[in-house]
């Protein structure tokens, strides 16, 4: 299932072109429900990220704590994020190939679920995140 709405009507026709014949992908459009969208995210295979710019991001911080395999795109910010427990992707071939892997070898990517919501709530924790900036405004205080 993928959720989210088309960035314009050339692009949702191309991908309308490409997934026609694939009874595996479902669009569901934007969902605004959090109790709906969390029940999803919990349930799913897994999360593909396909962000490549920017820092941490709340979206991928989200999956993370819903217990998800996370298939991101391979760069400097994800990696920082995920870690060693994310599936990396470079490219669209990369990915579909990823996907493929963790599909055909499920079982051997489910303890990729416990160790993301571990790291997330041990490094993104509000806690941890406050106490670090009281210790920097405590250093520059002085």
């Amino acid at each position: 299932m993928v959720i989210g709405e088309y960035t314009s009507d050339n692009y949702q026709k191309k991908i309308d072109r490409i997934a026609k014949n694939c009874d595996k992908i479902i669009f569901l459009g934007s969902i605004y429900n959090l109790e709906l969208l969390d029940m999803l995210r919990q349930n799913c295979f897994g999360y593909i990220h396909g962000h490549t710019v920017g820092g941490t991001n709340p979206s991928l911080l989200e999956a993370m704590i819903m217990k998800n395999i996370i298939i991101t795109h391979d760069n400097e910010f994800n990696r920082e994020v995920c870690g060693d427990f994310g599936v990396y992707f470079s490219n669209v071939i990369d990915l579909k190939n990823k996907i493929n892997m963790v599909e055909n070898n499920y079982q051997e990517y489910l303890f990729i679920k416990e160790e993301v919501f571990n790291k997330v709530k041990k490094e993104y924790s509000w806690n941890k995140i406050i106490n670090e900036y009281e210790s920097i405004f405590s250093i520059r205080g002085e």
